[in-house]
């Protein structure tokens, strides 16, 4: 058995928890309530908003809500499990994003070299420089299919 192919679950998880404790912060985005009670207004009349039913200015303005999936998820764990867990809701996602993007990336490295601690620390780095865009928002969830993505082509492709 290859050395390295021992240390990569290791590496795997480190990212994860190291990850998972950059993404895991307080709400700190105020348009997480509009997508909250976008989200409610979903889940009470049954159906996606084709015009603009918040503002007061635009009441009526045609709208599409390319969100609305998100949006009723969100709604969903707020109103059972509440607001610390989709903040961990989250940070899992993310974390799982780059842990994916991880072993992506190291799929056709040789696990022996030191090509997998170089890709390790620089799917970390990148972690560190991204920690802003960590936000209770739908492109979080597109982190993750975009991993998921990079993995399917790694594996497949």
């Amino acid at each position: 058995m290859n050395p390295g192919a021992k240390r990569l679950p290791w590496a795997i998880a480190l990212v994860f928890v190291a990850v998972f404790s950059l993404a895991l912060f307080r709400i700190v985005n105020y348009d997480i309530w509009f997508l909250l009670k976008a989200g409610d207004l979903i889940l009470e009349t049954g159906r996606v908003p084709t015009s603009d039913p918040f503002s007061y200015t635009s009441l009526g303005t045609p709208w599409v809500m390319h969100e609305w999936l998100f949006c009723v998820i969100a709604e969903l764990v707020r109103r059972h499990l509440g607001l610390a867990l989709l903040v961990v809701l989250k940070a899992i996602i993310v974390a799982a994003a780059f842990s994916i993007a991880l072993t992506a990336a190291t799929i056709r490295t040789k696990l022996g070299s030191g090509a997998m601690i170089v890709t390790a620390t620089f799917v970390a780095l990148g972690a560190c420089a991204s920690r802003f865009r960590f936000l209770a928002r739908p492109h979080v969830v597109n982190f993750a299919g975009l991993a998921v993505f990079l993995l399917v082509l790694e594996l497949f492709y």
